[in-house]
């Protein structure tokens, strides 16, 4: 069962007076999922929120912003110095490899 029909059950389903964890149960999704489901179909109605969810697959994605080489250079490091924090990454990357990367993102 694709999302947009498990969305639409969910709306039925509501409509009969399920709670939004049975309905979760039922649909194998996540409970807050549902109801953020549920509150849109409220506010914009089944068919707008339907058209504005198919919308919203369409679009590109974005792209990872941490390059997997990057990411295997910080792994090689982190193994080289025996598990060294990120302060000593970044020192490293920039010297030997003259990658400027920010520590939140090693």
């Amino acid at each position: 069962m694709d999302t947009r029909t498990r969305i639409i059950v969910a709306a039925e389903l509501a409509t009969q007076g399920l709670s939004v964890s049975a309905i979760a149960r039922q649909l194998d999704r996540h409970r807050e999922t549902v109801g953020l489901w549920l509150k849109a179909i409220r506010i914009e109605g089944l068919s707008a929120f339907l058209d504005r969810y198919a919308e919203a697959k369409k679009g590109p994605r974005r792209g990872r912003r941490v390059p997997g080489t990057v990411k295997r250079l910080v792994w090689a490091i982190r193994l080289r110095e025996h598990n060294c924090c990120g302060q000593k990454i970044q020192y490293f990357l920039v010297r030997e490899q003259n990658i400027y990367l920010s520590v939140p993102k090693i």
